[in-house]
């Protein structure tokens, strides 16, 4: 019965076409989720919470250097792809974004060979601190590569082409990886997973290329099509956009890092990543919708826009509640699969859950703001948040730990959709919040 009011709602809610891409979206995202679930409850009953927080830790930093390189091109090509057709112009941007990121990777790499062991320190109970750094910049170039390629594959409306690089067959190699390495390779947890997903990164970063490449085969292109310049420009607020909502995500766990222990960093990103699954469906129709919103503001039509924002925001608020209950029963259960250290992060679990249910009533509120050319907005609400998160989570940390960080996580990311909902009223011209009527006055 619950699969049958699913399927109609679906079919209600979005036309036939885009309900397949959704549902074929959907199995892409959850199989990755599922898999990243059994690599942190691999690392977490093999060899308890340190391991596990090491891993997630060395995956925040990597991606947040790699963010540096990326300068906020892959939400411009995702931009540019989806409302252009495949013609050299999109090919030469392409191929410029890549020459920009691999420059941008190396300053950041020499940066990192600089300072890095210094920096780590302070986050990482991990000696070898130099292993560190080479991992970190071995992953920096692909990571960058795949994030710019999957960007471009979703503006081609290729969503489920990019969440197969970025998601699935990169969470599947990872988990092959971290048995075959542990069972044959090597025996110390933290440094096994640390490889696997180094190595997991470059294998799909080049199938991504590949795939792209393939995609643009049938176009010339030329340099003097674009500049360098333009794509400053038009990357810059994305990216600004890109680094906050990282930093949010992401602030918390380095927080607790300084302030408790890589054990607490561990415990706190197995309750997020399982919380994960409530936003999964979120992050699926904002793949879907990006290049639609994009097209249907450049063509004027509104009123689809708005129609499309609020069927997406509906179904995702039905579907979160669909998920959040058993989370909320069974969440002891969930918790004691990874072992007797991880059934404390409990209470954080649940008001994670909590936000992001919230958070999801709202639908695709930040992407309707990047996507019809008020990223500059949504950057500036990002910002506000981060400032906050920035005041709240040492206080709450030092106080609650583990809670105090899903506290503030939550408050955060509540007051990010709230007030770009607002923003998407005032400057698009649409209400999305599906509890409110459409265009009140």
């Amino acid at each position: 019965m619950v699969f049958a009011l699913i399927s109609k709602v679906f079919c209600r809610v979005i036309k036939k076409k885009s309900t397949l891409n959704v549902f074929s979206l959907l199995v892409i995202r959850y199989g990755s989720t599922a898999l990243a679930f059994f690599i942190g409850l691999i690392i977490a009953r093999s060899y308890g919470s340190l391991a596990t927080g090491t891993y997630y830790l060395f995956v925040s930093m990597v991606n947040f250097f790699a963010l540096l390189s990326k300068f906020g091109s892959e939400r411009m090509l995702t931009r540019v792809g989806g409302a252009e057709s495949i013609t050299p112009k999109l090919k030469s941007i392409w191929l410029k974004s890549m020459v920009v990121a691999s420059v941008l990777s190396f300053f950041v790499s020499m940066a990192l060979f600089a300072v890095g062991p210094y920096l780590f320190h302070w986050f990482y109970s991990f000696e070898d601190s130099q292993l560190l750094v080479f991992l970190t910049i071995v992953t920096l170039f692909p990571l960058s590569f795949l994030g710019l390629n999957c960007g471009l594959l979703r503006g081609l409306k290729m969503p489920k082409l990019a969440a197969l690089f970025d998601g699935l067959l990169l969470q599947g190699l990872i988990f092959i990886l971290i048995i075959f390495l542990a069972l044959r390779v090597i025996e110390d947890a933290q440094v096994c997973s640390l490889y696997a997903y180094s190595a997991s990164v470059i294998i799909v970063s080049l199938f991504s290329i590949f795939a792209v490449a393939y995609s643009l085969r049938n176009v010339e292109f030329s340099f003097k099509s674009v500049s360098y310049a333009n794509i400053f420009v038009d990357s810059w607020p994305l990216f600004g956009v890109s680094v906050i909502v990282f930093l949010t995500n992401w602030t918390s766990s380095f927080f607790l890092a300084a302030i408790a222990s890589e054990s607490e960093v561990g415990i706190y990103n197995i309750c997020w990543r399982i919380v994960l699954f409530l936003g999964m469906v979120m992050m699926v129709f904002n793949n879907i919708n990006s290049p639609y919103f994009s097209k249907l503001y450049s063509d004027g039509n509104i009123d689809r826009l708005e129609d499309r924002a609020r069927r997406t925001s509906k179904l995702c608020l039905i579907i979160g509640v669909l998920v959040y209950a058993p989370l909320f029963i069974y969440g002891e259960f969930i918790l004691g699969i990874f072992g007797p250290d991880f059934i404390s992060g409990l209470d954080a679990m649940l008001i994670l859950s909590a936000g992001q249910l919230f958070s999801m009533s709202f639908g695709s509120v930040g992407y309707i703001l990047m996507m019809t050319g008020h990223g500059k907005v949504q950057r500036n609400l990002n910002l506000c948040s981060l400032v906050l998160l920035f005041l709240s989570a040492p206080i709450l940390i030092a106080q609650y730990g583990i809670v105090g960080a899903a506290i503030s996580t939550s408050l955060v990311i509540s007051f990010n959709n709230v007030a770009a909902s607002i923003a998407v009223r005032r400057f698009v011209g649409i209400q999305v919040f599906p509890l409110i009527n459409a265009r009140f006055s």
